[in-house]
């Protein structure tokens, strides 16, 4: 029998937004502790697979129908000639290494996370992999060995891992079951900074409402808590059509990484208008830098055109008398779409591209960049949508850029912040590729202040997918991908391609291509900076050539924010003199950064000797 662990339930109505936002909440209560998992013992591992060779749409075609229309009102032009047109140089390759077992469940849903001594976790559809920074394998298992007395019997998919560099732990989270029967989320938190260690393992019932179930988990944290979401789908009904709200659970990681008993708190029945909001994406930290609250981005992941973004945020942890959800709504100034379907070369199936849901996020000081699956409506074919959400606690404006290839389809991206200090806007974005001449791929893009340079490709397929009985693969549902922390720069991501027989995984590790800011700042007419090195007070004289918002600020050697001197509007145009003191640092290497209109201007190296 099912295990229940809805404890101490209660439940509220809350309002929010000028009455357009309802939602329940509930206190579970402490969850119990179900097992600890030894990663390196030795256990039977059978390393069960299960693959639907069905259509999986039992809707009778609404995803057929949706990608019909897509083709019809975007026609696909003839691929057109590679050109070399960016502005920025290519994200460039360190090294790689093939990852997961050959054999998985489909779609194969990779995520990926990754410590800062490069011990990393890579997990798709039924297992998971750890290995060290060379790309040797420390030990692999199958979800459902992994699960212990979790679920016996019940499939286990849809995986995700995240590092927790505050704590310097892991979490993955994976699903069980695909009815309200057997429906059940997995939670596996390490217990301590060495992953050879004991796992504390905890379950949560995937069916806290009648005939429904869990699907497709989303994870993020904040600095006490994981935040977790799924979205209910009715029993005998598709994905699509069968859509019951999206349930975010708000859990104690801190508790949960010492084996006690994780308080939890569910929000659910979250409503806009009367209307479910669909697949709310919780947003990552763009660093280790973790934030105290946490946002969360929706669109209109179905529309054939859709501008609308949804920002939603809880402001604090579950013991906060205070703590609410809150949403609002912003118009994009470029329109994103549901997808067509992907092509690939030697044959007629198709890749499934699903819909245009955000799939990866992280929020950076006052700002937020994402990215989706989206139709370029000039082309007709699948590419990128990469959207900002600008001025976070003010006026949160957001701004969009389709983002494609002259002969690819483009499909599930993933992103992670490269630069060094906090109004560096750049990023290297990662996704699947495929084309009339290409098997399915993987390739990167570096952007930077709206920039972008040309794709960098990963790994070449070097077949198609043919898995399915029918012409429509599986293709996604996402990727990994995560900035290397403490390495400013440096990314690792995790996709799949085509291999011989089947899905191959491999793990790459890209840098961005330069070491300084790539925005064109400012001229500043003169910067002198005295004495240095110094073990006292240091001395600088810039010249301001506007009254645009002047941010001046001390950085260490990780591009952390030691002090922010001033932060305000310079009172005139002309030489500026600022001293400060360097008496409360240690010993060592800092920087001077100055920045205006939010353009990095200045940027000095401070020795304390």
């Amino acid at each position: 029998m099912k295990k229940l662990l809805l404890i101490s339930l209660f439940s509220m109505v809350a309002l929010a937004g000028h009455t357009q936002l309802t939602y329940t909440v509930a206190d579970l209560g402490p969850l119990p502790i179900v097992e600890q998992i030894d990663p390196m013992e030795e256990v039977e591992d059978y390393h069960p697979v299960f693959v639907y060779h069905e259509a999986p749409h039992p809707d009778g075609g609404r995803y057929t129908s949706l990608k019909r229309k897509v083709a019809e009102r975007f026609p696909r032009t003839a691929s057109g000639t590679v050109t070399k047109r960016a502005i920025l140089p290519n994200p460039e390759l360190i090294s790689g290494f093939e990852n997961n077992d050959p054999f998985g469940g489909i779609p194969t849903d990779n995520s990926f996370a990754v410590n800062r001594e490069g011990v990393n976790i890579s997990v798709v559809n039924s297992n998971l992999h750890m290995r060290d920074a060379n790309g040797d394998r420390i030990t692999n298992r199958s979800l459902q060995a992994f699960s212990g007395t979790v679920a016996i019997g019940a499939a286990k998919f849809d995986p995700r891992v995240i590092y927790d560099p505050q704590e310097d732990r892991f979490i993955m989270v994976w699903l069980a079951g695909t009815d309200s029967g057997l429906s059940t989320l997995v939670l596996a938190f390490s217990s301590t900074s060495n992953v050879e260690d004991d796992w504390n393992l905890y379950e949560i019932e995937g069916s806290p409402v009648t005939d429904q179930w869990s699907d497709y988990p989303m994870i993020s944290i904040t600095d006490k808590e994981l935040f977790f979401t799924v979205n209910l789908i009715e029993d005998n009904e598709s994905w699509q059509d069968g859509f019951r709200g999206t349930l975010i659970y708000q859990i104690d990681k801190l508790q949960a990484y010492a084996g006690q008993n994780p308080n939890v708190r569910m929000w659910s029945d979250i409503r806009f208008n009367g209307e479910f909001i669909r697949n709310l994406h919780p947003v990552k930290a763009a660093d280790e830098h973790l934030h105290s609250d946490m946002y969360f981005l929706s669109n209109r992941n179905f529309d054939l055109q859709n501008d609308s973004i949804f920002i939603l945020n809880i402001n604090s942890d579950q013991y906060d008398a205070d703590v609410a959800l809150d949403i609002q709504v912003r118009t994009s100034d470029v329109a994103y779409g549901a997808p067509p379907t992907a092509i690939q070369p030697n044959t007629n199936n198709t890749l499934a591209t699903n819909d245009a849901r955000i799939l990866d996020a992280f929020r950076l000081g006052n700002l937020i960049n994402f990215v989706s699956n989206t139709v370029d409506p000039a082309t007709g074919k699948a590419a990128i949508y990469h959207g900002k959400v600008k001025r976070l606690s003010t006026t949160m404006d957001v701004t969009g850029t389709i983002v494609t290839h002259p002969t690819r389809d483009l499909g599930y991206p993933a992103m992670a912040w490269t630069g060094r200090y906090e109004g560096d806007d750049e990023a290297i974005i990662v996704s699947q590729f495929s084309s009339e001449t290409e098997f399915p791929g993987v390739h990167a893009i570096f952007t930077a202040w709206d920039d972008y340079s040309e794709w960098e490709t990963i790994v070449e397929g070097v077949n198609f997918i043919d898995l399915l009985s029918t012409n429509s693969e599986r293709w996604g549902d996402y990727l990994g991908c995560q900035r290397m922390m403490g390495v400013p720069g440096e990314v690792w991501a995790t996709g799949g391609y085509g291999g011989s027989v089947n899905y191959r995984n491999r793990t790459t590790i890209l840098t961005k291509p330069l070491e300084t800011s790539v925005h064109t700042v400012p001229a500043v007419a003169d910067v002198e900076l005295f004495p240095n090195p110094t073990p006292d007070r240091v001395t600088i004289r810039i010249e301001i050539n506007s009254k645009d918002k002047l941010q001046l600020g001390l950085y260490n050697n990780q591009g952390q924010l030691v002090e922010q001197f001033f932060n305000d509007r310079p009172k005139k145009i002309g030489e500026l003199e600022f001293s400060f003191d360097l008496g409360p640092l240690a010993s060592g290497v800092y920087y001077f950064i100055a920045s205006q209109g939010g353009t990095e201007i200045i940027s000095k190296k401070v020795v304390k000797g």
